[in-house]
């Protein structure tokens, strides 16, 4: 999904898109590091089924502008004109202390008539501050529209008209500092006429199906002396005024309406606490409305006046997308109603995510449906994996929100194959993205997926492509392998936890760590510490030895000094596997067996940030020999290349079939090389 704090590309969070193009320039360079609203669209979902001959994928400009839209809204929280970024020199696990603006409460009043683009409005936000006062803020609105006045406390409040690098804003100097911990009210009034014709801003007035969202009639609030990469969480009261015979819909939940003056008037409540730079979504029109079946909470698709095909893929798809989120999560979304909107291809807004409301462009159907149901998928896990629980280190990680929600997506996409076994189903989606990776320069060389802010605002300053595999596939890989470790169950039960306890504020990295330690019953400071905080794949020779007595013993030896858990799949000579738990310490690990033992491997999903293999040179089915089986199961795929290049689109049209274990040499090419390596190998044993 993504979480428009500016709208990025793959999907959306909460958008809060800048009123101008340029605010890629702007804000999104000086605000790249993050910030709870993460643009969760997804990084491309595994494929449902294989694509017919006639499958299309969807453009390159389609994935960088999907990307892209999260990216700039998660970049937006930390703008400030003034600021220049610096590099911190924090260790990861020391995230630095929020300070400057907390938004505590926002009340708006806003007359908006979509025909005329007539706006007047008053908002009212009590906020504190944290650590230290402030007394220097901004807003952003459309182009058109002006802050007619400002005050803090009923003190009148200078304003100043200002522009960046293309970037419009108002300064708001206030007549003293809001002091910590002391709630203060800042009044802003603003009118005017808003132009929405930038394809790219925060609002669009097609006939019928009006778009506004923040940074436009909603203004996008921050603090320019110090801004918090933080999250901070508000409450919203909305009350909207448009002209009588106009429907609207909002990314709140609904307390009432009544006729007034002409005008039709509605009020809207958020109640709980949704990071303010966050997309907050006002539609407004004749909007097309169609009931969603089998969901408890009302639950209806939101869509221009002239329906389309996509109107009834996505009615068709929703309820089981929205319960399979749930289960994920472990309770039901929170929400009063839901919101899933269908946005028209004429417009650039590709998707988001807001409170209550799912959002995405019609145009992913032209990439077949199984890309559009699974993006789908995507942008509903943001409203688990954003709103409901927010990324609360956003400036140096977006695994709790890009990651999830892809890992999300990759379960749900498991669903659709229930007879696969689901180890090797998923070790072959994550295995894929690795193997794409080769092209690209390597997964491993990507930053830690959680990372000081200086290296992760370098890494989201950075194209999408290694922004979008940092962020969406090193991160929903990484999550893989620590529930791989743990297990499914404690991981499932460790989710749930983190969903009841964090919701509305977040979890830090040692929080959620804490809770997998507490479900599992493992020390997990040593997986941590080696693949969510440092980068690399360690190589593990694995080898089996037989004493006299028929006892075996596996020998697992790395290339590097450190600990960590890990885990082997015995299979005995009956068939049957069992996955044995052992700390490998040191370079050398030795892990005695029971039983008729016939190999000794790795957990198939362990197999993507580790390299696996056999202490028997040729030995790729882990028995200690390198024998005939090895030859006749790597014979028939002499000649497979891995189909990937420097320009597929994320995760949808990876080739997650590949056989990793007769690519010998391991460049994504089972050639004659490969073959020869295992043919000079045969006969060999330990």
């Amino acid at each position: 999904m993504k979480l428009s704090l500016l709208p990025r590309s793959r999907g959306s969070l909460p958008t809060v898109r800048a009123r101008s193009s340029r605010v890629g320039a702007a804000l999104v360079l000086a605000a790249l590091a993050g910030t709870a609203s993460l643009s969760l669209t997804h990084t491309g979902a595994a494929k449902a089924r294989e694509p017919s001959a006639s499958h299309t994928i969807p453009s390159r400009d389609a994935w960088d502008r999907f990307v892209e839209h999260e990216r700039r809204e998660a970049m937006r929280a930390r703008f400030s004109p003034s600021r220049t970024v610096a590099p911190l020199p924090l260790r990861p696990e020391a995230p630095r202390p929020r300070s400057g603006l907390d938004v505590q409460k926002r009340t708006i009043d806003l007359d908006v008539d979509p025909g005329t683009g007539a706006v007047t409005a008053t908002i009212d936000l009590d906020v504190t501050a944290i650590t230290r006062g402030f007394s220097l803020c901004g807003l952003s609105l459309a182009p058109g529209l002006t802050v007619t006045a400002a005050e803090l406390e009923g003190r009148a409040a200078e304003v100043k008209a200002l522009s960046q690098d293309g970037f419009d804003y108002f300064q708001v100097t206030l007549p003293e500092a809001v002091a910590p911990g002391k709630t203060s009210r800042i009044r802003l009034r603003y009118s005017g006429t808003a132009a929405c014709s930038d394809p790219d801003g925060a609002c669009s007035r097609q006939p019928g199906f009006a778009r506004y969202t923040t940074g436009s009639v909603f203004p996008y609030f921050f603090d320019l002396e110090n801004p918090s990469p933080g999250f901070d969480g508000t409450t919203t009261d909305l009350t909207l005024r448009v002209p009588a015979g106009l429907d609207a819909e909002v990314s709140a939940d609904k307390t009432g309406e009544r006729a007034e003056n002409g005008k039709t008037v509605t009020t809207w409540n958020v109640p709980n606490r949704v990071d303010h730079r966050y997309g907050f979504y006002a539609f407004i029109g004749q909007l097309g409305r169609k009931s969603i079946a089998g969901r408890t909470a009302p639950t209806t698709l939101v869509s221009p006046p002239t329906p389309t095909g996509a109107d009834s893929k996505i009615a068709a798809w929703s309820a089981g997308a929205l319960g399979f989120v749930e289960d994920v999560m472990g309770s039901k979304l929170p929400f009063a109603k839901q919101a899933l909107v269908r946005l028209p291809d004429t417009l650039r807004d590709v998707g988001t995510v807001s409170y209550g409301m799912t959002l995405l462009n019609e145009s992913y159907g032209r990439s077949g449906d199984d890309v559009y149901h699974e993006t789908w998928v995507h942008e509903n896990a943001h409203l688990a994996w954003a709103i409901v629980v927010p990324e609360a280190e956003a400036s140096r990680t977006k695994m709790f929100t890009e990651g999830l929600a892809t890992m999300t997506e990759i379960d749900f996409s498991k669903s659709l194959f229930p007879a696969e076994d689901r180890d090797f189903y998923l070790a072959r989606r994550y295995q894929a993205i690795r193997l794409d990776w080769l092209v690209k320069g390597t997964l491993d060389k990507l930053p830690p997926v959680v990372a000081t802010e200086a290296v992760a605002e370098k890494i989201m300053r950075s194209g999408t492509r290694d922004y979008s595999g940092w962020a969406y596939e090193k991160s929903s890989a990484t999550l893989d392998h620590i529930r791989a470790t743990v297990g499914d169950d404690a991981f499932t039960k460790a989710l749930h936890e983190y969903v009841r306890t964090y919701a509305w504020t977040g979890a830090t990295l040692d929080e959620f760590r804490a809770l997998l330690e507490k479900s599992s019953g493992l020390s997990l400071g040593p997986l941590f510490d080696r693949f969510v905080l440092k980068t690399g794949r360690p190589e593990l020779r694995i080898g089996l030895t037989k004493d006299a007595s028929g006892k075996v013993t596996a020998t697992i030896t790395k290339d590097e000094d450190g600990t960590f858990p890990y885990v082997l799949r015995v299979t005995t000579e009956d068939g049957q596997s069992r996955d044995v738990r052992v700390v490998l310490e040191g370079q050398e690990t030795k892990v005695p067996l029971e039983g008729a033992v016939l190999s000794v491997a790795h957990q198939p999903r362990l197999g993507v940030l580790t390299k696996p293999v056999s202490a028997t040179t040729g030995d790729v089915n882990f028995d200690g020999d390198a024998d005939g089986r090895d030859l006749l199961a790597c014979a028939a795929r002499v000649g497979e290349k891995f189909k990937a290049d420097a320009t597929t689109l994320g995760l949808w049209e990876l080739d997650s079939r590949f056989p990793v274990e007769c690519d010998l040499d391991d460049d994504g090419d089972v050639d004659d090389d490969d073959f020869a390596a295992l043919k000079s190998a045969f006969g060999g044993n330990p």
